[in-house]
């Protein structure tokens, strides 16, 4: 098979953009308090409800001061807000119908 060099610029171009995208969207260090924040909007979230920031604080044993910059540093791709600023989806769960399903059973 043989490759034209104008497709191997395309190609290239397009990893060096989603690497330098990657880089300054995904946070540098995923924390302790970062984990507990993911799991805790995993579970929040599977409740079908959703996620209030205050409620997110409690569930993570953090004030909402520290909870705001770490929804901020999340994949726009990754997060989903209502009108109210709660979280509605995360990481691939969503409470909104999407194209993409579980299906168990």
């Amino acid at each position: 098979m043989e490759i034209s060099l104008e497709q191997d610029a395309h190609t290239l171009d397009a990893r060096e953009a989603f690497g330098d995208y990657l880089k300054r969207r995904v946070p540098a260090t995923n924390t302790p308090e970062m984990q507990r924040l993911s799991i805790a909007l995993y579970r929040l979230l599977g409740r079908g409800a959703p996620v209030a920031r205050n409620d997110l604080a409690d569930a993570c044993d953090l004030s909402r001061d520290r909870v705001e910059p770490f929804l901020r540093e999340f994949l726009p791709s990754a997060v989903a807000f209502d009108d109210r600023g709660a979280v509605t989806a995360y990481g691939g769960l969503s409470l909104a119908p999407t194209h993409h399903q579980f299906v168990i059973g």
